[in-house]
């Protein structure tokens, strides 16, 4: 569904209100669906004075909900669109203790630790959206760039001039010769 907003703009001198189209209407978008399994265990010791719990999930979305960049030329920034499959996997441990536990007071420790992988299983496409920065078989939030060797130094002046550069500039790591 294609939203209107409302924008107020002035003509010689008189204002007027006009509509514009928010977005582009998506008359193939359908539910985002998401499929879950975990396994966990809880466990304790010393009559419970330290316990916690251990658990591993995995979580596949299909046709993933996502805003797709649209060239400039459309007149419109993005489209939502069901972008693909992604799938998060992770652990979460707690462990909890009780060093003190007296009638009149009581000390508890806790620690908790994560860890999730996500990943980028299947596109619309079948191909990696360079535009979007979204790549099979990566995070969605994957951050590409290069690679860093140092800054060039006075000495590699000539070295530098090669790639364009001079001294006090960022020396870019030449992957391909």
């Amino acid at each position: 569904m294609t939203r209107l907003n409302s924008k107020t703009s002035s003509w010689a001198g008189a204002g007027f209100y006009t509509w514009q189209p928010d977005g582009l209407a998506n008359k193939s978008l359908g539910w985002e669906v998401s499929k879950t399994w975990n396994a966990g265990i809880d466990f304790g010791f010393l009559n419970h004075r330290i316990n916690g719990t251990i658990e591993y999930y995995n979580t596949r979305h299909e046709d993933l909900l996502m805003q797709r960049p649209l060239p400039e030329t459309t007149g419109f920034g993005n489209l939502w669109q069901n972008i693909g499959t992604t799938e998060n996997q992770g652990i979460e441990v707690t462990l909890n203790a009780f060093p003190v536990s007296t009638k009149d007071w009581n000390w508890s420790l806790t620690g908790t630790f994560s860890r999730n992988y996500n990943k980028i299983v299947e596109l619309l496409d079948g191909k990696d959206d360079r535009n979007a920065k979204w790549f099979i078989g990566e995070p969605i939030s994957v951050v590409w760039d290069y690679k860093k060797e140092g800054i060039w130094q006075l000495d590699e002046a000539d070295q530098a001039k090669v790639y364009k550069q001079e001294p006090g500039q960022i020396k870019v790591k030449d992957v391909d010769g």
